[in-house]
């Protein structure tokens, strides 16, 4: 339980370093690629990304770095000693995030990033069902 909850940590720092890392012109593509997965425009994607979209990753990868490392720290610290607590703080932050996430991404028109999100959401609720 631990350490999936870590492996999903790492998770989120990883894809938070990948946002932050495309908040430039020479290395968005990794960033334009999804967009165009997330979007069904596969080889007619966007060329380039605008100052905000980039403003928006630097933005977008501080936070899920900052929340990936938070949740490794509650794993490793707080969960042998307080379980009950990790998984209500963990619940309760990851719903938030994806019920936003996800609403703000169907309300964009990118509804498939709802999908993409499942993901995410069951790597960090299925370690904690065992609590």
């Amino acid at each position: 339980m631990t350490g999936e909850l870590k492996v999903a940590a790492i998770v989120t720092i990883g894809f938070g370093l990948l946002f932050a890392i495309a908040s430039h012109d020479a290395t968005d593509a990794p960033v334009r690629f999804l967009s165009d997965i997330i979007f069904w425009r596969i080889g007619d994607g966007v060329a380039v990304l605008t100052q905000e979209n980039h403003l928006a990753d630097a933005i977008l990868g501080g936070v899920m770095a900052g929340w990936g490392v938070m949740i490794w720290m509650l794993a490793d610290r707080l969960l042998p000693v307080a379980p009950a607590d990790v998984k209500r703080i963990v619940t309760t932050s990851a719903l938030v995030w994806f019920t936003v996430d996800t609403a703000g991404s169907i309300a964009g028109g990118g509804g498939f990033n709802g999908v993409l999100n499942l993901g995410f959401l069951a790597m960090f609720l299925i370690p904690l069902r065992r609590i």
